[in-house]
């Protein structure tokens, strides 16, 4: 992860409890969000969105992809 990227998305979208754990190996400036927070921010700015769907398919093929392996 670096500068711009993103964690936690799927229980945000979901709404079930997060289903990983991140700890940062430097320090760093998080934003955290409530799922009501996050889904008012994606109907005010769909981009966010937009920006948001090629990393969550990037991250699905090469989840499907160590399935395969």
């Amino acid at each position: 992860y670096g500068p711009g990227d993103f964690f936690g998305e799927m229980a945000l979208f979901e709404g079930f409890p997060r289903s990983a754990t991140v700890r940062a190996v430097e320090d760093s400036e998080c934003l955290a969000m409530t799922r009501w927070d996050f889904t008012a921010e994606l109907k005010n700015r769909p981009e966010i969105a937009l920006g948001m769907l090629p990393v969550l398919v990037r991250r699905l093929r090469e989840a499907d992809q160590r399935l395969a392996d």
